[in-house]
């Protein structure tokens, strides 16, 4: 689902960060439908394909797909228990409460691909910060901090020689009340 605060977020990322799945979430099998019901549709018009039947447009169906279809649009929210709920480690401790710009970076893409994922017993003690962060001014400047996003370079390269981002976090167990 897209989320002009945060980009394109997954459905597992939601789920897992939220407790919830709701059935507009691009991920959540609802929303995935029509996409299936047309394609379905169409197979089973190449399938059918004879000359005296004309092609006026409608979408062919068994009973069987119909009913699987009609199941599908039943699912609900989903939901987690809230001690499954999670926190991302890095959003936690970020200045303005949001993923890393990236942790993956090459040519034609960049994006936040990794997590570190901690629950309600644990609080950041301490963590590596991105490569472009390092010479910061001013840990709230948004713009020099992009700047310096777009300067680093594509990944691999003779400094990482992965093309993902190592995360890391110290944590201390903070103990549920009993």
């Amino acid at each position: 689902m897209y989320n002009f605060v945060e980009g394109l977020v997954s459905g597992v990322y939601t789920l897992w960060t939220t407790g919830q799945l709701p059935r507009e979430h691009l991920d959540h099998p609802c929303t995935r439908v029509p996409y299936w019901f047309e394609h379905e549709s169409k197979k089973a018009k190449m399938d059918n394909d004879n000359d005296d039947n004309d092609d006026d447009g409608t979408l062919l169906f068994s009973s069987n797909q119909k009913e699987e279809v009609n199941a599908v649009k039943q699912i609900p929210d989903w939901s987690t228990p809230e001690t499954m709920v999670w926190r991302s480690a890095y959003k936690d401790v970020a200045t303005d409460n949001k993923e890393p710009l990236c942790t993956f970076k090459t040519e034609h893409f960049a994006g936040c691909l990794d997590y570190l994922f901690i629950n309600q017993c644990f609080r950041v003690k301490s963590f590596l910060e991105m490569p472009w962060q390092n010479n910061l001014k001013c840990r709230d400047d948004t713009q020099e901090e992009l700047q310096h996003f777009l300067d680093f370079p594509s990944m691999p390269n003779d400094v990482f020689p992965s093309d993902h981002l190592p995360l890391v976090v110290d944590l201390y167990f903070v103990p549920k009340d009993v």
